[in-house]
């Protein structure tokens, strides 16, 4: 799922990312990535802890913002979004076809590594 940010956000305005936030105080990150999900795009989804990469947001004069992405599978609801103009669900084949500057810097390429790492443990499985 890509979600498509509205043009009158302050950061990465018309740009597509997942669905991120900052966590609430004492909040674990699976905690707060599933919180996130569920208010901003009312899904719920489970959070593959072991499947992530750290990232930092540098802007000029302001503050660093660190973070961590992981992947998430969907176990339910109706995405939709005040934030977002649009959502939508893709393929791999898909997500590959999206030219990288209509996402958030590294973000298409995180989510290709995420999708390969998860297709490539579940082969790895069987």
């Amino acid at each position: 799922m890509i979600a498509k940010r509205s043009e009158d956000r302050e950061l990465y305005p018309g740009l597509y990312e997942g669905c991120g936030g900052q966590l609430a105080r004492s909040e674990f990150f699976t905690d707060g990535v599933k919180r996130h999900y569920r208010l901003e795009l009312g899904l719920e989804v489970d959070v593959v802890e072991d499947i992530h990469k750290f990232y930092r947001i540098e802007r000029p004069n302001q503050p660093l913002i660190p973070g961590i992405l992981f992947l998430c599978i969907y176990r339910g609801g109706e995405p939709k979004s005040i934030h977002h103009t649009e959502i939508k669900w893709v393929t791999k084949s898909e997500l590959e076809k999206i030219p990288e500057d209509r996402f958030i810097k590294g973000l298409k390429k995180a989510f290709i590594e995420f999708i390969e790492e998860y297709e490539r443990r579940k082969r790895n499985k069987n």
